[in-house]
């Protein structure tokens, strides 16, 4: 199986001065890059798209067990670890949203320190939006406006009631 990118790990840093709270962008391929196993919190929000592999995450006292085609979110200021399974490492993409703005996507998403994994129905539609924006980024022919317009794309996937909770 090849990876979604050439590089095991990619990030791209935004100077986030509007209002949509957008700060990073992200890739990480754990079969090359090594884990973090310990319980820790984080000052902004994380919302990750699993798009090979697999992975657990611990929030809230309790165990998920997260595949290829779900998402997840991590709320700042939550304990928690996640980390990739030992055969099948997951790699995904994350973004990283500042805590006042994110807490509203997180809503309308369906996402709560109770609910944080969703099944996105939407995962092949999801990975193409993706990719091209990665490929964009790489190719230097995209910045900001790439991946907020990808992001906004994959919101309006989930808003479309095209996804379900993992309980």
């Amino acid at each position: 199986m090849s990876s979604f990118l050439k590089d095991a790990q990619f990030v791209r840093h935004f100077p986030n001065k509007d209002d949509t709270g957008l700060l990073n962008v992200g890739y990480d391929n754990f079969k090359y890059v090594k884990p973090i196993k310990y319980f820790w919190v984080q000052e902004n929000y994380a919302l990750h798209f699993v798009l090979s592999g697999k992975g657990t995450l611990e929030i809230g006292g309790k165990t998920y067990s997260i595949k290829k085609g779900q998402a997840f979110m991590i709320p700042c200021d939550e304990k928690m670890r996640y980390f990739p399974d030992e055969n099948d490492p997951w790699e995904y993409v994350w973004f990283s949203l500042r805590s006042e703005f994110a807490k509203g996507y997180a809503e309308v998403l369906g996402f709560s320190v109770e609910n944080p994994v969703i099944q996105c129905n939407k995962f092949t539609e999801m990975n193409i939006v993706l990719k091209n924006m990665f490929d964009a980024l790489i190719e230097d022919r995209g910045g900001y406006f790439t991946v907020l317009s990808a992001f906004y794309n994959i919101l309006e996937m989930f808003v479309q009631k095209n996804v379900t909770g993992i309980k």
